[in-house]
């Protein structure tokens, strides 16, 4: 599990760089992804346990975790 949440961090400051641009014009959106990475991976480990380790099945939720963070956050700020 320790290896997944690095993952889910790591996998946010890519997310917000390709979204976004830089992470450090942009630390609320960073700040966002991770929070919304450890989230979906803390949940996909919850409804299905073990899936969380799996290389795709677990890259996936981080990604779709934090990017689905990012957009309701600019959903929400009118952004």
């Amino acid at each position: 599990m320790p290896f997944t949440m690095l993952s889910a961090i790591f996998s946010a400051f890519f997310l917000v760089r390709v979204i976004k641009g830089h992470w450090a014009r942009h630390p609320h959106y960073l700040g966002l992804a991770m929070i919304g990475s450890l989230v979906a991976t803390v949940a996909l480990a919850r409804f299905a346990p073990g899936m969380e380790d799996d290389m795709i099945v677990g890259n996936l939720a981080t990604f779709v975790g934090g990017a689905a963070t990012i957009t309701l956050f600019d959903l929400v700020m009118g952004a």
